[in-house]
């Protein structure tokens, strides 16, 4: 099976998209879901999507955050059921397949974490009470739900909060408080290594977590027995890739990063690229400009190459670049070089910011 990745892309852009991640950078393959730019309730649409998970029949699963549904998808993202989470656990934001159940973690009224446990075909088996009062719905952000290293038992992360752990059994226990031990706090890098914004429970029986600035390496302690070099910032859930790598995204630089399973990167398995066909140019554009868009939808980039057939190819910095738009040197000047864009060579692909998850399957 060739290897895919599966990105949603939650405020502003709605989506999830495939994409063929056995070349590098990896490949738009022309598949996705929702509506660029366009959130809605509807079937064809997503509102705010963040949390995925992939059965094994290779249907996909997503929080549709904003709608409080779960949506399933085919492994070609083609809708197939939809499910109501608004009575159950209110907004769901991260999800777990395991042994043929779905275990969502939600945010109910805006004030209670609660976890629901349902079936591949959507029907509910099991809902928690409130495990966590979030005081106000920043508080607690669940960024990722996974098995335990003690059976029967799920740890749970979130933004601004810490690790915590529940026992499914009759019901789910309260919420108890994980440490996670053996980490350091750098004074020149001001940060709470006790929060975290991903993680995954490893095939290796590692857990791995994603603090916002470093991937921590921990054993059935709970103890952490390593760090991942520095990423400028990462704000996507953690996944496993294939041969048992691991894939974060790394916000400021807009990549998808592969590491291995002792943390050390890999490569990069997909950056925010742009090809831009241009109607028009004015003076001459010159590898390693910085170049703007004008008009009401802003983008900023780089050009990093030329094809010679007046097609140039962007690093993204920001969102905004769209069909018709100006594209305009900003340095250096004079001369200033400017053109139309006229077809954004598969944009939608190449739009890599907003990252919200990431799953590799094959």
């Amino acid at each position: 099976m060739t290897p895919e990745l599966f990105i949603t892309q939650r405020t502003g852009r709605h989506v999830i998209k495939r994409m063929n991640s056995t070349v590098n950078p990896a490949v738009y393959d022309g598949h996705y879901f929702g509506e660029y730019k366009q959130p809605g309730s509807i079937d064809s649409r997503l509102n705010f999507p963040i949390g995925t998970a992939k059965d094994i029949s290779g249907n996909i699963y997503i929080c549709d955050c904003i709608n409080e549904r779960i949506v399933k998808l085919d492994s070609d993202l083609v809708f197939v059921s939809k499910y109501d989470t608004s009575a159950t656990i209110g907004k769901p934001y991260a999800i777990l397949f395991d042994s043929s159940y779905l275990y969502i973690v939600g945010i109910y009224n805006q004030m209670s974490v609660r976890i629901e446990k349902i079936t591949t075909a959507l029907t509910s088996s099991k809902v928690s009470g409130n495990l966590e009062t979030t005081s106000c719905p920043v508080r607690f952000v669940p960024t990722g739900i996974v098995r335990g290293f003690t059976s029967g038992t799920f740890a749970v992360s979130g933004i601004n909060t810490y690790l915590y752990v529940t026992t499914e059994s009759t019901n789910f226990s309260p919420f108890s408080l994980q440490t996670i031990y053996g980490e350091t706090t750098l004074i020149h890098d001001v940060y709470l290594r006790t929060r975290y914004v991903g993680m995954i429970q490893h095939s290796n029986g590692f857990m791995y977590l994603n603090n916002g600035k470093y991937i921590l390496k921990v054993d059935t302690s709970y103890v952490n027995v390593g760090d991942s070099d520095k990423v400028s910032e990462t704000s996507a859930l953690l996944t496993e890739g294939v041969t048992s790598t691991i894939l974060t995204y790394d916000d400021d630089l807009r990549k998808i990063v592969r590491y291995d399973q002792n943390l050390n990167r890999v490569d990069d398995v997909f950056t925010g690229l742009l090809l831009v066909p241009l109607s028009s140019q004015v003076g001459t554009f010159i590898l390693g400009e910085e170049v703007v868009t004008a008009g009401p939808a802003y983008g900023r980039g780089t050009i990093i190459a030329d094809n010679g057939s007046g097609q140039l190819r962007l690093s993204i910095i920001r969102d905004g670049f769209n069909d018709g738009l100006t594209l305009t040197t900003t340095r250096p000047t004079p001369p200033q070089a400017t053109g139309i864009i006229t077809a954004p060579d598969e944009l939608m692909a190449y739009d890599a910011t907003d990252v919200s998850s990431i799953i590799e399957v094959g």
